[in-house]
């Protein structure tokens, strides 16, 4: 039997829980419109084409730069381990709690009446959270996927959200984009699971990253460095070509 402040207490852990899962939810939609946006810059060939080696190709430059740290900052805030942070670590670490997990299940089901959909809810959320729990572990120190899940905070904390002095980092490789994407797709699955868990809304990212590429097709279509005829500045004149040929030509993709 739970006493009444243990009662109170686990009822504010709910309520923090809750509010964690719409953070997570929030920064992951960031990291979708982020990811969708630069898609094209890093993969769209006919685009590279248009930019060229122009003075226009380095603001692009920029811009595609500016949408990959973004995107990364949205995902490492999901898992942010820091005293105030709204992080999937929190939820974990909340709902871990033999307590509070039943509390929030029961919150979950006492409504449905039911009682062989009262046990088929109760053994989804369960399932899910094996799941939540399962792709957490991966990331975790001793999962398959620490030593990516490390490079992603060392550039994090190196190079995206603060600068560190060389001996301040830790030592190894920038991740590669293999791990970026997986890191993404498992970031994903983790919001999407934890907002069906504890605000009992469903979630479908995929519809989300449509809506993006749909803004972004629109917004790159057009978008031509001024050696592409097209541009408003496109260059006529004799010698345009060697005096532009100092730009700097596309570099890799982030």
């Amino acid at each position: 039997m739970i006493s009444r402040r243990t009662t109170t207490e686990v009822a504010k852990q709910l309520k923090l829980v809750k509010s964690y899962a719409a953070s997570v939810d929030s920064n992951f939609t960031l990291a979708v419109a982020f990811h969708e946006v630069w898609k094209p810059t890093a993969y769209d060939q006919d685009l590279h084409q248009r930019m060229g080696s122009s003075y226009a190709g380095q603001a692009f430059l920029i811009v595609r730069t500016a949408l990959r740290r973004e995107m990364l900052l949205s995902l490492m805030r999901i898992w942010d381990t820091t005293s105030g942070a709204h992080s999937v670590s929190k939820i974990v670490a909340t709902l871990r709690d033999p307590h509070t997990w039943s509390t929030l299940v029961d919150d979950r089901t006492n409504k449905l009446g039911l009682q062989d959909v009262v046990e088929e809810v109760a053994q989804h959320l369960d399932t899910e959270w094996k799941d939540v729990l399962r792709t957490y572990k991966k990331y975790s120190k001793g999962g398959s996927h620490y030593d990516a899940f490390v490079r992603l905070r060392n550039l994090r904390h190196g190079s995206l959200a603060h600068t560190q002095s060389p001996s301040a980092g830790a030592a190894g490789a920038d991740p590669t984009d293999a791990e970026v994407s997986q890191f993404y797709e498992d970031t994903g699955d983790i919001a999407k699971k934890v907002m069906s868990i504890v605000n009992a809304t469903a979630i479908n990212y995929s519809d989300t990253s449509g809506v993006y590429s749909h803004y972004a097709k629109f917004f790159w279509i057009n978008a031509r460095g001024e050696k592409t005829e097209g541009h408003p500045n496109y260059c006529h004149r004799e010698g345009a070509t060697e005096l532009l040929a100092k730009a700097q030509p596309l570099s890799p993709t982030l």
